[in-house]
C-alpha cells in the first residue's frame, strides 16, 4: 500500500510483542494512511495478511483489547 500518513494522531494503545526469548510491552502509536494504491506485493507479505474491513469489523478481527477499543469509539 502507499499513501499519505494524517499528521493528526489517531491513539496510542499497549501490547505484549513477542520475541524469541521473552515479552516486552510496547505503546503503538496509530496515524491514518489515506490509502492512494494498493500494490499487488509488498515487502512483509510472506508475515502479514491485507484485508479491507469497517471499522467495527476490524475492531472484531484484533487481538489487542485497547487497540479494539479506539476502533469502535472512531
Amino acid at each position: 500500500m502507499t499513501g499519505n500518513t494524517d499528521k493528526n494522531l489517531f491513539g496510542t494503545f499497549t501490547y505484549w510483542k513477542r520475541s524469541d526469548s521473552h515479552f516486552d510491552l510496547v505503546r503503538a502509536h496509530l496515524y491514518p494512511l489515506w490509502v492512494t494504491k494498493n500494490l499487488p506485493q509488498w515487502k512483509e507479505e510472506a508475515e502479514r495478511q491485507m484485508k479491507w474491513a469497517s471499522l467495527g469489523n476490524a475492531s472484531i478481527a484484533v487481538d489487542e483489547p485497547e487497540l479494539s477499543a479506539l476502533l469502535i469509539k472512531a
